[in-house]
């Protein structure tokens, strides 16, 4: 796309949302724990002060914090093997030191409104379809110049 179109990082737009994309997933996977914590404060203010890899045992102490301790014991099953820049091997992973997942958690509970998971899913779905009809547009266009009016009910046929 790059040398055809001057279209730099495509990929980047048209992978946005893409079902089974374990990264997207995980990201979205933690807003929703985000969406689980929200409604208690206590849980929150809990997670601002956490130093102790053992403060999911903690959790049952506060209200929601049994639903809190499930959702993010949920998260670590499925995502807990997955860390930050994974792409070293040498960075500890979630399932390694939980602790690392509260700013995060935090951080989604500050920035993001609820249900945000949903709507950043569709939202990235759109720009990513925009895109590509827009990029099959510029296609088109470019080989119709390239290749002249002549070869059009060709590349009508291929390009739908």
């Amino acid at each position: 796309m790059e040398k055809s179109l001057g279209e730099k990082n495509a990929a980047d737009t048209l992978s946005q949302s893409v079902p089974n994309n374990i990264t997207s997933e995980m990201s979205l996977d933690l807003l929703n724990v985000a969406d689980v914590i929200r409604p208690y404060p206590e849980v929150i203010d809990y997670l601002q002060h956490v130093k102790d890899d053992n403060f999911l045992e903690e959790l049952v102490k506060f209200d929601g914090g049994q639903e809190t301790q499930d959702t993010i014991y949920a998260y670590l099953s499925k995502y807990g093997m997955r860390c930050a820049g994974e792409i070293d091997i040498t960075k500890t992973r979630w399932s390694e030191k939980p602790t690392t997942l509260a700013p995060i958690i935090l951080s989604n509970i500050k920035n993001f409104e609820p249900n945000a998971s949903t709507r950043k899913f569709e939202q990235g779905r759109r720009v990513a379809l925009e895109k590509e009809q827009e990029l099959v547009e510029r296609l088109k266009q470019l080989l119709l110049r390239r290749y002249g009016k002549q070869r059009n009910c060709q590349l009508k046929y291929k390009f739908l």
